[in-house]
């Protein structure tokens, strides 16, 4: 019997446990989906360090010897140590094309993963390519390249299509923010195919028995007395720094939007089991009076909680993993190289699901309770309809000013209160949601007009190659419309110990502009350095602060106080001017040099890399049009959310106003003015809940770009159009449902709705 009844109150109330059961689904799946990629992105970027060897630390010098090499073996707590002679080459005489070839005397440490063709092996005479590079020039195992390198041409046979985790992202420079295969690439050789004479090894490669960074910069320090190193741990490399900012982006996405969709969906479970169970206080009674004992009938409401939150969460942890990993790695790949992709539930998106059942199950237990209180005499009864009080607004003189549907309208929102919040919080997380992902795009859009269009006027940038030569160099030196940059990575040491950072020096030119936090111009002082914000941030400095550098391969250490903090999205680092950085005793040696001239005038040997301004914009546009299918998402699972909660509170209100809406039906007011009532309601708390939505919408991008790592500063930026679209956007939701809902006036039942309580 109570099966039976089950069934038919599934059947009479489809809407509102459709909608329950849709926001316990969208919730599971979301957290399930966002949580098993996050998870699945760990798990594969470590399978692939182990895999490979990937080495705990990387000590870099000018030079190794074998001498060098036993000494760091010797030391304690260091198990195995490697060479590697790392060097960029111009592949095919193709000076735009640059190919890093990595010498290494064995692959026990930080080695490849084959993709096609030959094992490594330390006594072949060849090389292993990068599998993305090859298949961008369409080279095969058994081809021949050409690589040139300190003015000789190395002509070798590729004997593997390999992917190395150094390279996971692989990018040539802090210019570039998505990889470019056709144009970087790198290659593994063997020590016995090196024929340019002795290899002079510049990097160490260690395995350690967990040290902390500190005890092996002492260790390094006992074995190589007296040398310049510069220490990088397994953490700070950049591809694997910057791959497991991403996996935090994931879990932050997978920890903040499940959490909207839970919540109302536990409110709305309450308020729907609340009605349903007040409705059917006389068949409670009933029930009671049949001899069928409080707990069954609690069970029975149970049930329902059971079956339709039982459903949505094992659905939702179901189809979260298979569907949503596909869409978010089609993304990833075009950023990162990894040999898989895989995904991996883990036992806390288990734990969340049955969290939410049980909490979908105790709001029903709680909504039945309340109604098996009393004995079954009293529960038979009707419950009498509350006394009703007037609000002190209600005896305010604004309330007399007031028209009547304002006064109705009023009145029904402070004896709901509940099921008005509910409604509010929902257009909230629908607002939250929506603007959001439309303030993700705006932002990354406002990126590149910041980068290249305020701080960055330049047309061309050129790096210049080894192959310069002093003659060209006073050449170029001598274009008024030439900015030279010395861009390098230093060593620096603070209270919390060494560190690595990029250092950028400016000579005098018009091609850069500098901007503090808020946005105020500066200069860079002539004493001293600034440092980018979100270094600071990451290595716990501020203005005043002290540093010591040098320069890679340098023994001399320089001192530097912090006199400006500056606000840049890219190229994070420190910065100085070229008379700041000569009265520290360095000498200014140009790297690169800005230009207002097209790109196409900078060919040759002296120039290594050549970069136009519309190629960096070009390469941020690429990177938000790949997040557009996220941004679809978000924006997709708020319109179902809104669409939801709306029409499910919607209908219940409906429902608990049909003795109202009769009787003002008998009182003359025809289908438009009842629709008119309805749609103002629904305006005002539309209204409310898209002002609340709109901080929240902008702290959640705020919060999103925390996760953005240490190479990018980003700042909330949403255009007004997209406060538009989204404030429009609940606006038609909110419009159509009160559509969809005043079409039940139509059908009300005018007997049953006005007859009074027997």
């Amino acid at each position: 019997m109570l099966l039976r009844k089950m069934l038919r109150d599934l059947k009479n109330n489809a809407a509102q446990f459709l909608a329950i059961f849709l926001m316990i689904f969208l919730g599971v799946f979301i957290f399930s989906g966002m949580t098993s990629i996050g998870q699945g992105m760990k798990q594969s970027s470590q399978d692939y360090y182990d895999e490979t060897h990937l080495a705990d630390a990387i000590v870099y010098s000018r030079f190794f010897t074998d001498q060098d090499y036993e000494q760091l073996k010797s030391s304690s707590g260091i198990e195995t140590v490697t060479k590697r002679l790392q060097l960029d080459t111009t592949y095919e005489s193709d000076s735009a094309v640059t190919l890093q070839l990595n010498v290494i005397n064995s692959d026990a440490l930080s080695g490849c993963h084959l993709v096609e063709g030959e094992a490594f092996d330390s006594h072949m005479d060849g090389v292993w390519l990068d599998s993305e590079f090859a298949e961008a020039h369409q080279i095969k195992t058994g081809d021949t390249i050409n690589m040139t390198c300190q003015n000789n041409v190395l002509t070798k046979v590729v004997k593997g299509l390999v992917m190395q985790p150094e390279y996971l992202y692989a990018v040539k420079n802090n210019n570039e923010i998505i990889p470019d295969h056709e144009r970087y690439g790198y290659a593994f050789m063997p020590e016995d195919a090196w024929s340019l004479g002795p290899v002079s090894y510049t990097q160490a490669l260690l395995k350690t028995e967990g040290l902390s960074k500190n005890d092996l910069e002492s260790r390094i320090t006992e074995a190589l007395p007296g040398r310049t190193t510069m220490l990088v741990m397994q953490e700070d490399i950049p591809s694997v720094a910057m791959f497991r900012n991403e996996i935090n982006q994931m879990r932050a996405v997978g920890s903040v939007y499940p959490v909207v969709f839970l919540i109302i969906a536990i409110l709305t479970t309450l308020t729907t089991m609340t009605r349903i169970t007040a409705d059917q206080r006389v068949q409670i009674g009933t029930l009671k009076a049949l001899g069928i004992r409080n707990r069954k009938i609690r069970l029975h409401y149970l049930s329902f909680g059971f079956l339709v939150g039982g459903a949505g969460t094992i659905l939702g942890v179901l189809t979260g993993p298979i569907f949503l990993p596909p869409l978010v790695f089609g993304f990833q790949k075009s950023m990162y190289t990894m040999p898989w992709w895989n995904s991996a539930v883990t036992p806390t998106v288990y734990a969340m699901a049955f969290l939410c059942f049980l909490i979908c199950c105790c709001s029903c237990y709680g909504a039945s309770r309340r109604q098996l209180k009393g004995a079954a005499a009293e529960t038979l009864r009707p419950k009498a309809p509350k006394t009703s009080r007037h609000t002190a607004i209600e005896k305010s003189r604004f309330w007399k000013r007031l028209g009547f549907y304002s006064q109705w309208n009023i009145r029904d929102v402070l004896r709901n209160k509940l099921r008005s919040l509910i409604t509010v919080f929902g257009i909230v997380g629908c607002m939250m949601l929506i603007l959001c992902g439309l303030g993700m795009r705006d932002t990354v859009s406002n990126l590149a007009d910041t980068m290249y269009g305020t701080l960055q006027t330049y047309e061309t940038k050129v790096s210049l190659s080894e192959k310069c030569t002093d003659e060209q160099l006073k050449q170029l030196e001598k274009e008024k419309n030439h900015q030279f940059l010395d861009e390098a990575i230093v060593e620096i040491e603070k209270e919390s110990g060494k560190g690595a950072l990029a250092l950028s020096v400016f000579d005098e030119g018009a091609y850069f502009t500098f901007q503090d936090e808020k946005g105020n111009m500066l200069s860079l002082p002539e004493d001293g350095a600034a440092i980018t914000r979100k270094t600071a941030e990451s290595e716990g400095l501020s203005i005043g602060d002290v540093i010591e550098w040098r320069s890679y391969g340098s023994l001399g250490w320089h001192t530097a106080r912090i006199e400006e903090i500056i606000q840049t999205p890219l190229e994070q680092g420190v910065y100085m001017s070229r008379k700041a950085f000569e009265k520290s005793g360095e000498s200014f040696e140009p790297t690169s040099f800005v230009t207002d001239q097209e790109a196409g005038k900078f060919s040759g040997e002296a120039y290594e890399t050549v970069q136009s301004r519309e190629d960096l914009i070009a390469a941020l546009n690429s990177m938000l049009e790949m997040m557009n299918a996220i941004i679809f998402v978000m924006i997709g699972a708020a319109i179902i959310l809104g669409l939801v909660v709306l029409y499910n509170l919607g209908a219940l209100s409906f429902q608990e106003k049909m003795r109202e809406m009769a009787t003002l039906k008998v009182l003359g007011f025809h289908h438009k003015r009842l629709t008119k009532l309805l749609r103002r309601q629904t305006v005002w708390l539309s209204v409310v809940g898209i002002a609340a939505g709109i901080p929240c919408g902008y702290g959640l991008v705020a919060y999103m770009l925390l996760f953005m790592g240490d190479t990018l500063d980003m700042q909330p930026k949403i255009e007004l159009w997209s406060y538009l679209f989204s404030s429009i956007g609940i606006f038609a939701i909110s419009l159509f449902v009160v559509w969809l809902v005043s079409r039940k006036l139509k059908r009300i039942d005018m007997v049953s709705a006005l007859k009074s309580v027997e």
